[in-house]
């Protein structure tokens, strides 16, 4: 086996069906290849749709992770991987066709400890209007090469060096998506402790290596962003923290002071949006609003949780 591809689920069956027959269908040897599942405290008929797949790869585990969060999942799929490299995939996406081809073959040309590509946006049912595929379209760098300091690949298109995961402690599970709550950020910490422990650590980026992302419908929603983009913000602040980054701030009044600012901007831009917006660049109210004012909610989420910490 080269890779060990693992994938935590959550009460997302039809999802998770969607992904795994998209790796029976990609054209790849996945003989080659090992599938691990796992199931992060599912209610649905996971189970049902595991047993249903499981036949079609030759190497294949299902694992029930009680503990409820994504890095007590991902954590679980890495100690039982058979693999030197392990890929982590988001039950929501669909690989794109020559996916694990390409990555055995940066394996073997560059061997880096972590590698990733762009995550590329899909759609179930019809979108608003106004969202435009550019605000889901994640993408790092436009060209293949290795990353520099302050960048980092994304957790739904990620390989890791599965010896780098043992020796850092796995992903943080204070971090990272957990039932219902929105959180982020195990990866980029866990990165960027690779980088502290080893200067020599590459984590390296191809374009090319593509999946697809669904962008769900409350994704699209002005409370959703709001939420996510507060939350960004002050995991943000908890990556640094976690890491030994966060520079420590005594100055509450200058918190205060820089929490007040954003709230201030982000209801000067939704005026600003209703009455005087560039209707021609940005037709919609939420398209000046997702461009201009969700920022400030990333800033709010940023001073929250550096007030908490003080």
């Amino acid at each position: 086996m080269v890779v060990s591809v693992i994938i935590c689920t959550y009460n997302r069956s039809f999802l998770l069906q969607n992904l795994l027959q998209s790796f029976v269908e990609c054209n790849t040897d996945i003989q080659d290849y090992e599938i691990i599942v796992v199931d992060n405290g599912s209610s649905d008929d996971t189970p049902f749709i595991v047993e249903k797949y499981k036949d079609n790869f030759k190497y294949f585990q299902y694992v029930y992770e009680k503990k409820q969060g994504l890095s007590y999942a991902r954590n679980a799929g890495v100690y039982v991987a058979r693999s030197d490299y392990v890929a982590f995939v988001d039950d929501d996406c669909l690989i794109a066709e020559g996916w694990l081809d390409r990555a055995v073959e940066i394996i073997n040309r560059v061997s880096p400890d972590v590698f990733g590509g762009d995550i590329l946006p899909f759609y179930i049912g019809e979108k608003p209007v106004w969202y435009q595929d550019k605000y889901a379209l994640l993408s790092v760098s436009d060209k293949e090469s290795p990353l520099p300091e302050g960048q980092y690949v994304m957790g739904g298109n990620m390989f890791f060096r599965k010896s780098v995961i043992l020796t850092l402690g796995g992903f943080d599970p204070n971090l990272g998506m957990s039932g219902g709550n929105i959180n982020y950020g195990e990866e980029t910490a866990l990165q960027i402790k690779l980088r502290q422990k080893y200067n020599e650590g590459v984590i390296y980026y191809d374009p090319k290596l593509v999946v697809k992302h669904l962008v769900r419908s409350e994704k699209m929603t002005f409370s959703w962003l709001i939420r996510s983009s507060f939350s960004k913000g002050r995991d943000n602040i908890r990556i640094k923290i976690s890491s030994d980054k966060a520079e420590k701030i005594n100055n509450l009044f200058m918190l205060f002071f820089n929490f007040a600012k954003s709230v201030v901007a982000i209801i000067f831009h939704i005026i600003y949006a209703t009455l005087f917006r560039n209707k021609m660049r940005y037709p919609f109210f939420m398209n000046y609003f997702y461009e201009k004012t969700l920022c400030h909610f990333w800033k709010i989420g940023n001073v929250w949780q550096l007030m908490q910490s003080s």
